[in-house]
């Protein structure tokens, strides 16, 4: 079994998109027994098809994942990659400036704990510039998104 498994907040709102913290917790500390390996995530394709393992992920760079999961992680020896909207960093997740009604608008993480977290051993990742639907954006609004939001990460950090 491989898989990669893909967390946002850590917060107490049981939205679509949240874990609470005595959750990851649970979660860490299984992981950490080792009774499945986890890997960085650019080696998890590449491991033979009898090797259980789990590339452990973060999108969207909340606030919550400096304050709570990293300093979790990192305690435990686990890789993580978490993957940034380069241009919201250090904003919030009203995705184009709205609030989605099931999620909580919540901060996102600076680029000053990011550059400490990557000091630290975090893989940060592009998670595109704005955070904009990409399936409906033209070839030249992918490039930039895309592209652009590697630019970013690589001149920021």
């Amino acid at each position: 079994m491989r898989a990669i498994l893909t967390y946002h907040s850590i917060d107490a709102s049981a939205s679509p998109i949240s874990i609470d913290e005595a959750t990851l917790r649970r979660h860490v500390a299984f992981f950490a027994t080792k009774r499945v390996e986890v890997v960085p995530l650019e080696r998890i394709g590449a491991l033979p098809d009898d090797v259980d393992a789990v590339a452990l992920t973060f999108d969207d760079g909340f606030e919550s994942f400096d304050r709570c999961a990293w300093p979790l992680l990192r305690e435990a020896g686990l890789p993580v990659t978490l993957f940034v909207a380069s241009q919201r960093v250090g904003t919030n997740n009203a995705w184009g400036g709205r609030a989605h009604p099931s999620i909580p608008t919540l901060p996102l993480v600076g680029w000053d704990a990011l550059r400490r977290m990557a000091a630290e051993g975090l893989a940060i990742g592009s998670h595109s510039r704005t955070h904009t639907r990409l399936t409906s954006s033209s070839a030249a609004e992918l490039a930039e998104e895309l592209a652009g939001s590697a630019t970013d990460i690589e001149r920021e950090l």
